[in-house]
């Protein structure tokens, strides 16, 4: 993956009508847009370099900012799955795959078959779940400090993000608005993300949603009879190709309530945040469908979503 940069000197930089000042400046371009500018003065050397970064066992390789300071993490390959009874974790081998109906509302303390509908904050007891609004106040205990089988199988390596680090993905990183879709991934519904730097895969297209950002944590379409899960179809190799360059796959999800599972064609992830004075009831997750994406969508704990964890760099 190679960008073409162009070192360009800027002058003429007019200070009357009868006068001009010539400013030396650096400017990097990215298509047709200055990606970062520099006076010369400010310059001791230029170096070009090729870094090598190592991708975490069980992580796409797309490096995602996560706030102002800069500070980037990577996302697991697929959604967390657990068995409930022995407490181990896995990543879904591919990001379009889910659980069962049938299994995630089997949901208790117990069993050897696996989950991936959980109750908020339950990484000490994937099992956990209730129906009652007022018994559900579980203190957040991260599913990421467990170790995960498939995701360097130790303890502490991933987390979960915060509803402030979504919305910062969603809505604040350089070039937010473009690196975000919603699609089809081997016949499942689901939200694309695309990493800070992002190359298109030679014969493929990636469309951005005609959305309007709505405050400072949501993006939404108003009208009728909007599926804009049909901007993006990719078959498995297609997406093999979009993963590869970073690309992260949100599938759709449902929700469970008790044990009752509603199939949905709707996007819910936890995150570990939670609103001020939800009297511990209240947790925030990612919610996405047809014509509407939220990074922080303040909800009861006593539902069931989906999590994928993320690892700091």
């Amino acid at each position: 993956m190679k960008k073409i940069f162009t070192l360009a000197i800027v002058a003429l930089a007019a200070i009357s009508l009868n006068a001009q000042l010539q400013i030396k400046e650096i400017l990097i371009w990215n298509g047709d847009a200055i990606t970062y500018h520099k006076d010369l003065d400010d310059i001791d050397s230029i170096t070009f370099a090729t870094r090598t970064i190592q991708v975490p066992t069980g992580a796409i390789a797309g490096k995602y900012t996560i706030n102002a300071k800069g500070d980037q993490v990577v996302f697991s390959k697929g959604n967390l799955q657990s068995q409930p009874g022995n407490k181990r974790f896995r990543f879904a081998e591919n990001q379009w795959e889910t659980i069962s109906q049938a299994d995630n509302e089997r949901i208790a303390p117990y069993g050897e078959y696996w989950i991936d509908l959980f109750n908020w904050g339950t990484g000490a007891n994937p099992g956990d779940t209730t129906s009652n609004y007022e018994e559900c106040q579980y203190e957040f205990h991260d599913w990421g400090a467990n170790k995960i089988i498939n995701g360097g199988d130790s303890a502490n390596l991933w987390r979960s993000l915060t509803e402030k680090e979504w919305k910062y993905i969603l809505m604040s990183r350089p070039h937010a608005s473009e690196r975000f879709s919603l699609g089809t991934v081997n016949g499942v519904k689901g939200l694309i993300l695309l990493p800070d730097y992002w190359e298109l895969p030679a014969g493929l297209s990636f469309n951005v949603p005609n959305m309007t950002a709505e405050g400072q944590d949501y993006y939404r379409e108003y009208g009728k009879n909007i599926d804009h899960f049909i901007d993006n179809t990719y078959t498995a190799a297609q997406w093999q190709a979009m993963e590869t360059n970073g690309a992260v796959f949100l599938p759709v999800t449902g929700y469970r309530l008790g044990t009752e599972v509603t199939l949905e064609d709707i996007c819910y992830y936890w995150t570990s945040g939670v609103p001020e004075s939800s009297e511990n009831l209240y947790a925030y997750r990612v919610r996405a469908f047809s014509k509407w994406i939220q990074g922080a969508q303040g909800t009861q704990r006593i539902f069931g979503c989906a999590v994928r964890l993320a690892r700091d760099l």
